[in-house]
């Protein structure tokens, strides 16, 4: 079977699961493709899996990390709720490869039209939910001003959101990574003509070779990488290592301050 698996960047959380789940699917036999936004068109392979990476169109590359202003911000979000302008490279891509099944992931960049197309070409279509894109622009449900997480939709959320509630029509299979953020997106109707609904935890690299005596008498030193917001979890890592009594053992802000 052939899955031509999109998601949006190739880099970060999402993409290594996406590439562990690309290789465990050949290692079963399958054939997965995987397709990713990029600065420019381009086909590779990496760790031999045909890769695409796809430059998007809309007001600015995305791939490029600049500071926006708000109504560029808000015009490329517009657009990547149905991004037309990518449906002819995005269906050159589904026609040439003729996979079995389309799997997406994160779209932002893409857009959903991705599910129409797929499934205008009679492909079966699954999506799996890694954060939350299809409800709110920024993805991730959080106010900065508040440093909270949303309990809620804002109005500018349910605004952007709504032609995407009613693209998940085109899908016949939705996964959540856990059951709550599936809960979380079904609780807003969407998806609600999709029969296949499920929730799969993300896979994980089994770690072997971690010596014995590594916790003994030696200064072991723990990291953190990601944003530093209250939903990463940082409140329940300080707690966790507030615990820790054993003084070789501390987690590291900077090459230079300990935490703890």
């Amino acid at each position: 079977m052939k899955i031509l698996i999109f998601n949006s960047l190739d880099y970060g959380g999402a993409a290594r699961s996406v590439k562990l789940l690309a290789k465990g699917l050949k290692e079963f036999g399958h054939e997965p493709v995987l397709v990713y936004t990029g600065t420019r068109d381009r086909i590779t392979h990496i760790d031999g899996i045909k890769t695409y990476y796809l430059k998007i169109t809309n007001v600015y590359d995305a791939n490029q990390i600049k500071k926006r202003d708000y109504l560029n911000k808000a015009i490329w979000h517009f657009l990547d709720c149905y991004n037309i302008f990518n449906k002819k490279s995005i269906l050159k891509i589904i026609t040439d490869e003729q996979p079995d099944v389309v799997h997406t992931n994160i779209l932002s960049g893409f857009s959903p039209i991705v599910w129409k197309i797929a499934k205008k070409a009679n492909i079966a279509v699954a999506h799996t939910l890694r954060c939350y894109y299809l409800l709110c622009p920024h993805t991730y449900m959080f106010n900065p001003k508040t440093s909270q997480n949303c309990p809620k939709q804002c109005l500018k959320c349910r605004l952007y959101s709504k032609p995407k509630k009613y693209q998940t029509k085109y899908v016949d299979a939705v996964v959540g990574v856990s059951k709550d953020i599936l809960d979380r997106v079904l609780s807003y109707k969407l998806f609600s003509k999709t029969k296949n609904q499920i929730y799969i935890y993300n896979p994980v690299k089994e770690v072997s070779d971690i010596p014995k005596d590594m916790f003994i008498n030696k200064n072991l030193k723990f990291g953190f990488v990601g944003n530093f917001t209250p939903e990463k979890g940082l409140e329940q890592l300080l707690q966790a290592f507030e615990k820790i009594e054993n003084p070789n053992i501390y987690l590291v802000q900077n090459k230079k301050q300990k935490i703890k």
